[in-house]
C-alpha cells in the first residue's frame, strides 16, 4: 500500500498561560510510523507516556508510540504511515520415530504470518524425498515443486485464501528397513526440511524408539 502523511497536534487549552505536555503517536503494528517534521516539539522518551498512564490506554495491536514533548504554543508534528510488508516466522519441530521395520519422520513447520496476509508458503526438502512427502496444512489448496538446486527441491504451498497469523504445516514420510540384517549396525542421516523466505526460524529435534 502507498505511504501517507498526516499532521497532528495536541488539543489547545483556552486562556492558558503556559501550554506544555507530552504527545504520543501510535499506529497498529502492521504499519511503520516515522516523523517527517516537527513544529514547536522535541523528541521525548517513551517513559513519559508510561508515567502519565497513556500507555495503559493502548490496545494489544498498537505499536510503540513515537513520543514528543512541547512547551510552546502551536505544537504539531507531521508523520508518515506505511503498511509493513508480509514477514514470516517459523518454529520447526522434527520428530524421528524408529519403529519395527522402518523409520517415520514428521516435520512440523509452524508458520506465523505477520503484518500482511499471504496465500503462499515455501519450504525445501531433499530431492530424494520428492515421491515420499505427504503434506497437510489448514486451508491447503495446492502443492507444487517449483525448482531443484543442490540436491534439494523447493516446494510452494498455496492456501485457499490469504492467511494472517498461525499456519501449521505437517510433512511426513517413511523409510522401510525390513531388509536390514539382524545385529548389523545401521546409520541414518536426518536431512531437515527447511522453511524458505522467512524472517526468523527456531526449532528442535526429537528422536523416539517404539518398544
Amino acid at each position: 500500500a502507498a505511504a501517507g502523511e498526516m499532521t497532528l497536534a495536541p488539543p489547545v487549552v483556552a486562556d492558558s498561560t503556559q501550554d506544555r505536555g507530552v504527545f504520543g503517536v501510535s499506529a497498529p503494528k502492521a504499519f511503520n510510523v516515522s516523523t517527517v517534521e516537527r513544529r514547536a516539539m522535541t523528541s521525548a522518551d517513551v517513559d513519559a507516556l508510561f508515567k502519565s498512564g497513556i500507555m495503559n490506554q493502548l490496545g494489544p495491536e498498537a505499536g510503540m508510540p513515537l513520543t514528543y514533548g512541547y512547551r510552546e504554543a502551536g505544537p504539531s508534528v507531521k508523520v508518515r504511515l506505511e503498511a509493513k510488508k508480509t514477514e514470516i516466522d517459523v518454529l520447526a519441530q522434527h520428530l524421528i520415530e524408529i519403529r519395527d521395520g522402518g523409520i517415520a519422520v514428521t516435520h512440523y513447520l509452524d508458520f506465523e504470518i505477520l503484518y500482511a496476509a499471504a496465500d503462499r508458503l515455501a519450504f525445501s526438502a531433499p530431492a530424494a524425498l520428492d515421491n515420499l512427502l505427504k503434506v497437510e496444512a489448514r486451508g491447503k489448496k495446492e502443492l507444487r515443486k517449483v525448482s531443484s538446486e543442490q540436491e534439494r527441491s523447493v516446494w510452494e504451498l498455496t492456501l485457499q485464501a490469504p492467511a494472517l497469523g498461525a499456519v501449521p504445516v505437517t510433512i511426513t514420510y517413511e523409510f522401510d528397513l525390513k531388509a536390514l540384517e539382524p545385529g548389523k549396525p545401521f546409520s541414518y542421516e536426518v536431512r531437515f526440511i527447511e522453511a524458505r523466505d522467512v524472517r526468523a526460524r527456531n526449532g528442535f529435534v526429537a528422536v523416539r524408539k517404539e518398544g
